[in-house]
């Protein structure tokens, strides 16, 4: 269904905005065209009165034997013969055409005239422009639609990177993806009081105290699109990097760093669990959350931070965002695993409370920043500890910068709730 929905989403935009687009390029050239036009019948006007009333003119001269007339914004000196009048009806005549010269120039007589340039853009003008963020951290305009995109631009043989909003907040809060048969009931899931008590003054006083949350990355080398990239070439490697400042653990140390900064100790597992070997990787980070347990046993929740990959129906990569006080910032994704294929895991309804909680949460202070919970038939090791849950944050379509700030907010509002 959703493929469905982005496929009409965009045909809709290039048929009915590349229309519109072609329509305003045609006005702006046409309008240019037909101001220039008058401007030279106009001085080809002026002339041709000048030579007519010259010849009656007696020769008489000022002083230097020239009259000055002003033009482009400089004094120039005519010859006699040929723009200087006598006092009386010809100087009159002089004056007139000086106050002519003021009237095409749209100002007082002996002013200025203006040069010949292309009329500036219509205010909706922007219409298709590529929609990138800032090299800096994600900086827009913000009276630019932050979704707006313009397939022109794409070189020929590469994928299109196109910004999309799939946080479906039209849906409401009650709508989740469900891979499973469980029809939770979402409203009472909203409302339950499932997760653990923090105690504020002994637990997580950071840096004193014991560690409450666990940051890792079952798919540490996941990364994200060049900043400003439209688009991707097929040939190199798609957003994957073993730099832990480029990849998603990069985007894990924002969130560790926000939420200690809050008082709630966290520690962040900096390990590529899928380095070695991408099939093994969620065996392996198993592994790594029992150890941890097990030297901390303090730890009450442990977050998978991913990113994403969506694309649609056309093939095109979809890079998720919103703008959130003028910068943009990658939507995230909440998916919570479950027993129904059969795992050991009777306590994953509080997990999709804690969920629910964050989504609302975001979007009720920062809209559309969270897309739809995603209920899967698999456990993804959230059966080890008393909270767990995979954050999926950005797409592979989605720049670093763009996900840092979605991490950022995500992290402020986790610490809002893990303290109640």
């Amino acid at each position: 269904m959703e493929k469905e929905r982005v496929e009409v989403f965009e045909q809709k935009m290039l048929s009915d905005g590349g229309a519109r687009s072609t329509v305003r390029e045609i006005g702006r050239a046409g309008r240019g065209f037909m101001r220039l036009i008058a401007l030279g019948m106009s001085i080809f006007a002026l002339i041709f009165i000048l030579c007519c009333f010259g010849v009656g003119f007696s020769m008489a001269n000022d002083a230097d034997g020239a009259v000055d007339v002003t033009f482009g914004g400089g004094t120039t000196s005519a010859p006699s013969a040929v723009t200087t009048a006598p006092s009386g009806y010809g100087s009159d005549l002089v004056d007139v055409l000086k106050q002519m010269l003021g009237l095409m120039s749209g100002s007082s007589a002996g002013t200025t005239l203006p040069s010949v340039t292309t009329p500036a853009p219509l205010p909706d003008d922007t219409a298709h422009a590529p929609t990138t963020s800032a090299p800096d951290g994600g900086s827009v305009s913000p009276t630019k639609d932050i979704y707006e995109f313009d397939y022109a631009l794409v070189p020929s043989g590469e994928t299109a990177i196109v910004p999309y909003d799939l946080s479906l907040s039209s849906y409401g809060e009650g709508y989740i993806y469900n891979d499973t048969s469980y029809a939770p009931s979402i409203d009472a899931l909203l409302k339950a009081d499932t997760l653990p008590k923090f105690d504020y003054l002994n637990a997580a006083i950071y840096p004193v105290g014991d560690p409450v949350v666990l940051i890792i990355h079952t798919h540490g080398t996941e990364a994200y699109s060049p900043e400003g990239s439209i688009s991707y070439d097929g040939v190199s490697e798609l957003a994957r990097s073993s730099d832990i400042t480029q990849n998603v653990v990069a985007v894990g140390a924002v969130i560790a760093e926000v939420l200690n900064e809050n008082g709630v100790r966290t520690l962040h597992c900096t390990t590529m669990h899928d380095a070695e070997s991408y099939r093994d990787s969620y065996s392996r980070s198993a592994a790594t959350i029992r150890e941890y347990l097990a030297k901390y046993p303090s730890i009450k929740y442990v977050i998978d931070v991913h990113r994403d990959s969506v694309t649609n129906s056309a093939g095109s990569l979809l890079r998720p965002v919103t703008r959130v006080e003028g910068e943009t910032a990658a939507q995230v994704m909440c998916v919570v695993g479950s027993d129904w294929g059969g795992a050991d895991y009777p306590d994953w309804q509080d997990n999709l409370s804690f969920a629910l909680k964050l989504r609302s949460a975001l979007n009720a202070k920062y809209e559309k920043l969270c897309r739809p919970v995603y209920l899967r038939s698999s456990a993804y090791n959230q059966q080890y500890a008393p909270v767990s849950m995979l954050l999926e944050v950005g797409t592979s379509g989605n720049y670093l910068s763009e996900a840092k700030a979605a991490a950022r907010l995500c992290a402020e509002e986790l610490a809002d709730i893990i303290k109640n």
